[in-house]
């Protein structure tokens, strides 16, 4: 095999094991389990690369911690409002993390890389399954009907509320988002919700292997695969002339030598 198509061979597979240039090195799901947990505290902003943010949420949750402490009703009411403003905040760095829209400190996107066959993609979009998953809609399975039909609710449901303990509820929601937001979560088909750069950097494996046709019935190859191909009769020709000139009779009467 000739340098030229190992190239071809190596720049193909380079582009679907690496990420565009656009993506961050920031791993997405600790970026997401940090804003879940510590995202109050700018846990996510600080391990993104975004230190003064990190550290705008660590002040604001310590001004409505020591204001709830403080037993003055103006310093009360002054860090709740804080605070609900901070929860907002919150839930919509969760729902960019999980439609991968949330930056790092580079201004580099922060998202999964995963190369998904196309037949395996769900139509169901992956952003509004996440809003649905929020509290207090996903405690009553909004993302689960939306997602799946009212089987897939019905069933997510009876796990949430009846055979579940009350905090395990949270636990299992929890699980449900992560999953959204990672691209692991799937439809009542089976198909999995993505986002919609997911969707863009999934693969046709007939196509990439070579094994899809045209209407004409002709293979649709990758370009080193086409680089790879044979003209039957140039090959035919050659093995002719190369056995004439041996002398190999193809018949299987062995060498026509004297």
């Amino acid at each position: 095999m000739s340098a030229a198509v190992l190239d071809d061979i190596e720049e193909a597979i380079g582009a679907l094991v690496s990420p565009p240039e656009e993506v961050s090195d920031v791993d997405h799901t600790t970026t997401y389990v940090a804003c879940q947990f510590f995202g109050l505290m700018g846990g996510h902003n600080f391990y993104s690369g975004k230190p003064l943010y990190g550290i705008v949420n660590f002040l604001s949750f310590s001004f409505s911690f020591v204001s709830f402490c403080s037993g003055s009703p103006f310093l009360i009411t002054a860090g709740t409002v804080n605070f609900i403003r901070q929860v907002i905040s919150l839930q919509i760095d969760q729902y960019r993390i999980a439609t991968g829209a949330f930056k790092d400190g580079k201004g580099k996107f922060i998202r999964q890389f995963t190369r998904i066959p196309k037949e395996n993609v769900s139509p169901v979009d992956q952003s509004l399954t996440y809003f649905l998953s929020l509290f207090p809609l996903g405690l009553f399975g909004a993302h689960s009907l939306y997602a799946g039909g009212k089987l897939f609710w019905m069933a997510r449901t009876l796990e949430m509320w009846i055979l579940r303990k009350q905090g395990h509820r949270f636990g299992l929601l929890f699980q449900d988002q992560l999953r959204i937001a990672t691209g692991s979560f799937k439809d009542s088909e089976g198909k999995i919700i993505c986002p919609p750069y997911m969707q863009q950097q999934s693969v046709d494996l007939e196509v990439l292997t070579g094994s899809f046709k045209d209407s004409e019935g002709k293979t649709i190859c990758p370009p080193y695969m086409q680089q790879q191909s044979l003209d039957l009769e140039v090959l035919d020709e050659e093995l002719n002339t190369r056995l004439a000139e041996e002398n190999i009779d193809v018949r299987g009467e062995g060498n026509l030598k004297a």
